[in-house]
């Protein structure tokens, strides 16, 4: 997936086309609990990314919105973004 390969490699581009690829998804099927979750993961890699960059209030967007889609998928009942 394109999550692991931007993971792996460490580029912003393809994480954030794996953003607009799961925001895409969850615009149809909008309680997928393992989509968001992922989609949260991947935030919060990118943020991690962007920090090491020193693009700080890239990365800080990126953390709210990483803890805000894990918390939505814990609330939908995933345990795996515990």
């Amino acid at each position: 997936s394109l999550y692991h390969l931007g993971d792996v490699v460490g580029d912003v581009e393809i994480l954030e086309q794996s953003i607009h690829h799961f925001s895409s998804y969850l615009q149809k099927e909008p309680e997928d609990d393992t989509a968001i979750s992922d989609l949260g993961l991947t935030y919060l890699t990118l943020a991690e990314i962007l920090e090491e960059e020193i693009k700080s209030d890239y990365a800080t967007g990126c953390f709210i919105k990483a803890e805000q889609f894990l918390s939505h998928a814990i609330a939908l009942g995933n345990t795996r973004s515990n």
